[in-house]
């Protein structure tokens, strides 16, 4: 596990299995396979984190946030970190963020990040429930364009 300190907060990186393991309990769709995943923590406990799945390279990858409310870890230096591995280092031209249609406060704060609401499946849950789909380009991601 590699830490990187970030004012107050520490991202987690290389620990993968944990952070996934924590932001699969904070949202109904957390299975993967061969995750990867960062991790944002203070004083040793994580407060937010990003699994990463269903990589096409050069193309595109799948992103699924888990956070605790209130926690203010939604900071320009912290969004900028979690964009730029798909877009810097894998070098995906979008990323695409699935959210039960239930799920109104993700699916606000994913539209304040930058994200546009591209489509609805229908039924797409083990409980039935419809999956809201965003998306963001490259080419639309603020993070990586802001100093």
């Amino acid at each position: 596990m590699y830490l990187k300190r970030a004012g107050y907060f520490d991202f987690v990186y290389g620990d993968d299995f944990a952070v996934a393991q924590w932001v699969g309990k904070n949202i109904v769709d957390g299975y993967w396979e061969k995750p990867v995943a960062i991790g944002l923590q203070r004083r040793g406990e994580l407060i937010a984190g990003v699994v990463y799945d269903m990589y096409y390279p050069g193309v595109s990858i799948r992103m699924h946030v888990a956070a605790k409310p209130g926690s203010g870890w939604a900071k320009h230096n912290h969004l900028t970190e979690f964009f730029s591995y798909p877009f810097k280092q894998l070098k995906v031209k979008r990323v695409t963020a699935p959210v039960l249609a239930k799920n109104k406060p993700a699916s606000l704060f994913l539209q304040k990040i930058g994200f546009t609401l591209e489509g609805c499946m229908r039924q797409e849950s083990e409980t039935d429930d419809d999956m809201l789909i965003f998306g963001m380009l490259k080419s639309e991601c603020r993070w990586l364009h802001e100093s």
